[in-house]
């Protein structure tokens, strides 16, 4: 396989990461005049040498951002390879542009009453629970079917118990970890869910893919255009899909830093 491949394969699932490395890895090995495999050929100690250099220069010309963006690449890339260096630059810090909008519990209200019922679901799993859009989309009905019961009568879903708790695997980590959605997300869950399996017609399989997006990159686009067009906020501010979870890490600090810490 091609070495950059090795790096780049775990990041397929995310198109943004994965064309911001290639491209950081594709800008190192043009400055530097060597093709991978040559690069892996050398001693560590030129290896390290050789990627300093490469910083020091880049950030002559580029953002400090752009820099670490390169040095985490570089990094993973020799790891892949199984090539025992990683350079640390202390000085290399990711300094926000601007800072965040963290929306106001009536903003996020009001954002969900703009929104349809799968995007609405979306919004709430993230800023209820916490959840990485990345995490969101993987969701099968299997991650809550042990929490909310079918009523054959009426055709619907409803939570057994609330906060209604949710088990799934993090993308990021691949560790498994369990969040809770309160009243108002679980209601809001439950109300899509029943609204798929009628369009689907018939009860949910564990099986099931609960939303239809593949690609994260492509559901951070519609809830940055959700967001925008729905905040009102100073230029100055950031937003995007992340404010979500700062929302919920917010409002979760006002349980405890014990709490918290751990979200």
């Amino acid at each position: 396989m091609d070495p950059i491949e090795k790096f780049l394969i775990k990041h397929r699932h995310n198109p943004r990461t994965y064309n911001v490395y290639r491209s950081a890895l594709n800008t190192f090995f043009k400055r530097i005049g060597l093709g991978p495999e040559e690069l892996l050929k050398l001693s560590e100690d030129e290896i390290e040498y050789i990627v300093n250099s490469f910083i020091n220069e880049m950030l002559r010309e580029k953002s400090m951002n752009y820099c670490l963006v390169c040095l985490t690449a570089i990094n993973g890339f020799l790891e892949a390879n199984k090539v025992k260096v990683k350079v640390k630059r202390k000085n290399l810090k990711n300094i926000p542009e601007r800072p965040d909008y963290i929306p106001t519990k009536e903003e996020i209200l009001y954002i969900l009453t703009k929104t349809r019922n799968e995007l609405r679901a979306i919004i709430a799993l993230m800023a209820f629970s916490g959840m990485r859009p990345m995490d969101v989309i993987s969701l099968k009905f299997a991650n809550v079917a042990e929490e909310i019961e079918y009523n054959e009568e009426t055709k619907m879903y409803r939570p057994k118990k609330v906060p209604l708790k949710i088990t799934i695997r993090q993308n990021k980590t691949k560790q498994w970890y369990v969040t809770f959605l309160g009243p108002r997300g679980a209601e809001i869950l439950c109300n899509y869910l029943t609204e798929l399996s009628r369009k689907l017609g018939r009860p949910l399989k564990y099986t099931d893919k609960l939303f239809h997006w593949h690609r994260v990159d492509a559901l951070d686009w519609h809830l940055s255009r959700v967001l925008r067009d729905n905040l009102k906020t100073s230029p100055l501010r950031r937003v995007r899909p992340y404010i979500l979870r700062k929302y919920f890490r917010r409002a979760a600090l006002k349980l405890g830093e014990d709490v918290a810490e751990f979200l």
